[in-house]
């Protein structure tokens, strides 16, 4: 039996309807841009991906092309096909199954994009191209798990491509264009970290998963799974039909595409609907529009409906609207859905009492009586997930695991977000009263910080921003200073070094050929570059009254290293803690501007989560090093240690006792812990007044620094600013153990 009867199909996936609606859309229309599926490990997004591929119809392709071109489309024919159609030669067509290609992590940009092929150059001397996973997911699906931790660059290029449809490959003298048309589909666990805001942007759809909570549907994944296990082939034939239905509803969503209209009214309510949720780019309205129109070719109408909108907008805008893993997907439903009231709200009031137009009523209506014949195709659970021709006044019980019920899409949110979970439901963090642009302007920008101490030998350490620590690798930049065997193929050849080891072989080789030099590939040697390893740098700040006025210097902290960041493409990220939990105002990135913005947004709050802002801290740097194994991670705490909220779900005592504050400390204690044992650079910033606020404060800001090998400063009112990082040292001794 082949591998692929082994895939589970597609209309077999119990649930997930929302996913499986996102994966089809992006069938239907590939402009669409691709879909993200987050969620946690177990909830059927790889095997939803492969069933996928499996469903789809075969492909003809030319033969023996590298990149799958279609002989049916002379405009979309690489350079290698196209000049045989020039020449009139004889085009052989094959056909294929379609595949998913995967992109793993820790590719290399060349196996992505393309490379010199160096053992044809070395055999045959000539300069021939090895074509990466680019040319291989033309006409596919190209698939990339926990795409959060890969590298931003090679994200980058999978999005170009996917948007522009061709990928270009320009190595050693060699310029090669293809065509490069693929289904994008990324899938993360969020718990890893999140992506930066410009890639979720540029990715169409997102959808939410997470394991299913009904029993009756946790009972039917079982059987299912149990029943594949035994005989896949015959579980296969069982969906067959359901497959082939699909199958074609699919097919005939393509071929009337091109018929489907938005009416000018739902245009106005989609562009508004983007405005009154602040979408900063023009991607989200064209998304939901490509979104819109594939829904109502799946439900066989050339006209799009409000409803269209609505699931669209739900499938577009869940990432452009707020800040996922600081917002809970249910709020942003309820935001997102509040805005599409309004907008046909308005719309219904410029129509005024008449209600719609009579032509998009009579449409509507037309559509729906032509389309009554086929609605009793797609009354099985497996293709549940589909756009209907009818209306529904009941949810399935598939939708249920996706769809928020109406009752909680209105009205506002009840309780408040964060931990622990013991506290008073209507409790409300107290706003402090001004702004923190409204604070007082600090005269001299470079008076903020003293050092106190320190509690590493100066031996041991160079500066952070002075004099940078220096990494050896294979990445092509900085200064080449030597070279190793290859383990797999490279581009960045050491040929000083592939010469000389092959010399002494040179007197045998060159009396079998009339080469000058022979070389094979056991000679080839790759180049190692030294480089200057940039830093991610991550503020974790108490916003807590006591500390709220501090921020504003931070401001200047953070915009004083804006020059030695520029030029070292340094990183830096922002978290703010108050009330009972952390939020990630800003993921690293090199906008530091933008970093300083967000804390003009921040408000203070008389509880102080110190051991969350950690964790949050350890998370967000942790998932940097996985996409990035060359930069220095420095974690840069501002607090004064009064740590009053535990991470652990277990309600306190009604009046604070010592067992309770050992177990804050525990729990900081742990986290400072991982923090020395990942390699992260600690540095803790407490300011002098705490010290009247008791000895407790002081000892929890210590034990942090200390329990991380970290640094400890003392805050006071004068100093140069200067001399708070670019005098902070790391210990090398952790650095060359990374």
């Amino acid at each position: 039996m082949s591998i692929r009867g082994r895939i589970f199909p597609f209309s077999a996936i119990v649930a997930q309807d929302q996913m499986k609606l996102a994966l089809v859309l992006n069938v239907v229309n590939p402009l669409i841009g691709g879909v993200l599926i987050r969620g946690e490990r177990g909830t059927g997004k790889s095997t939803a991906v492969r069933a996928l591929a499996k469903l789809l119809p075969n492909i003809n392709i030319v033969k023996g092309c590298p990149f799958n071109c279609d002989p049916e489309n002379i405009e979309t024919l690489c350079s290698i096909c196209r000049e045989k159609y020039d020449n009139q030669e004889e085009i052989e067509i094959e056909e294929r199954e379609m595949h998913v290609v995967e992109i793993p992590l820790g590719v290399t940009e060349d196996r992505v994009v393309g490379s010199l092929d160096i053992e044809c150059a070395i055999r045959e001397g000539v300069r021939a191209l090895e074509p990466g996973l680019l040319a291989a997911a033309n006409r596919n699906i190209l698939y990339v798990d926990e795409i959060n931790l890969l590298s931003d660059h090679i994200i980058d290029d999978l999005l170009d491509s996917a948007a522009m449809g061709v990928n270009t490959i320009e190595r050693e003298g060699i310029s090669v264009t293809h065509p490069s048309k693929f289904i994008l589909i990324g899938s993360m666990n969020p718990e890893e970290g999140e992506l930066r805001p410009q890639i979720l942007d540029r990715l169409g759809l997102t959808v939410d998963v997470e394991t299913v909570k009904d029993f009756y549907m946790r009972l039917e994944i079982l059987k299912r799974v149990d029943q594949f296990d035994l005989n896949p082939i015959q579980f296969r034939e069982i969906f067959l039909e359901s497959e082939n239905k699909l199958r074609d509803r699919i097919m005939k969503a393509k071929q009337i595409l091109d018929s489907v209209k938005v009416p000018p009214k739902l245009l106005e309510v989609i562009v508004k609907l983007c405005m009154d949720l602040n979408v900063e780019t023009h991607r989200g309205e064209i998304t939901i529009m490509r979104c819109a129109k594939a829904i109502a070719a799946l439900a066989g109408r050339t006209e799009v409906n409000r409803e269209d909108i609505e699931r669209a907008a739900m499938l577009a805008l869940m990432h452009r609207v707020g800040k996922l893993g600081s917002i809970k997907p249910e709020d942003i439903m309820k935001q997102i859905q509040s805005a599409l009231n309004k907008a046909f709200n308005s719309l219904e009031t410029e129509e005024g009492e008449e209600g719609p137009s009579q032509e998009m009523a009579e449409s509507e209506e037309s559509d729906l009586k032509k389309n009554e014949g086929s609605s009793e195709e797609i009354k099985s659970e497996a293709l549940s997930f589909l756009p209907t021709q009818q209306a529904s006044n009941e949810p399935s019980e598939d939708s249920q695991e996706t769809q928020v019920p109406p009752n909680q899409l209105e009205g506002d949110i009840q309780g408040i977000d964060g931990k622990p979970d013991f506290i008073d439901k209507n409790y409300q963090p107290k706003k402090w009263r001004e702004s923190l642009d409204e604070l007082q302007r600090i005269a001299n920008a470079g008076n903020v910080f003293k050092l106190g101490r320190k509690n590493i030998s100066s031996h041991r350490r160079i500066p952070a921003l002075g004099k940078r620590i220096r990494k050896k690798g294979t990445l092509i930049k900085g200064k080449y200073v030597s070279y190793k065997i290859p383990k797999e193929k490279s581009s960045s050849i050491a040929f000083d070094a592939t010469i000389r080891a092959a010399a002494p072989f040179q007197k045998r080789r060159c009396e079998e050929s009339n080469l000058a030099v022979k070389l094979d590939m056991e000679d080839i040697r790759e180049k190692i570059y030294e480089y200057q390893a940039p830093l991610s740098i991550v503020f974790v700040l108490d916003a807590s009254g006591s500390m709220f006025r501090m921020l504003k210097q931070m401001k200047r902290v953070i915009l004083s290293l804006h020059e030695d960041a520029y030029q070292n493409r340094d990183k830096v990220g922002l978290i703010v803690f108050q009330g009972y939990d952390s939020i990630v105002l800003q993921y690293p990135t090199v906008n530091l501007p933008a970093v300083v913005e967000k804390l003009s947004f921040v408000q203070s709050d008389s509880w102080t989560p110190l051991a969350s802002g950690l964790q949050k801290g350890l998370e967000v740097l942790r998932t940097e090093v996985r996409r990035n194994k060359d930069i220095v991670p420095v974690l840069v705490v501002l607090s004064d240690g009064g740590a009053n909220v535990p991470m652990s779900q277990n309600a306190p005592p009604a009046f604070h006792n010592s067992q309770y504050y050992n177990q804050l400390e525990r729990e900081i204690e742990e986290i400072s812990d991982k923090l020395r044992e990942e390699h992260i650079f600690t540095i803790v910033l407490w300011p002098e007044n705490a010290k009247m606020r008791g000895p407790r404060h002081q000892r929890i800001a210590e034990a942090i620094a200390r329990r991380s090998n970290g640094d400890f400063f003392v805050i006071k009112s004068t100093d140069e600013i200067d001399s708070l990082l670019k005098g902070t040292y790391i210990d090398l001794s952790l650095s060359n153990k990374s």
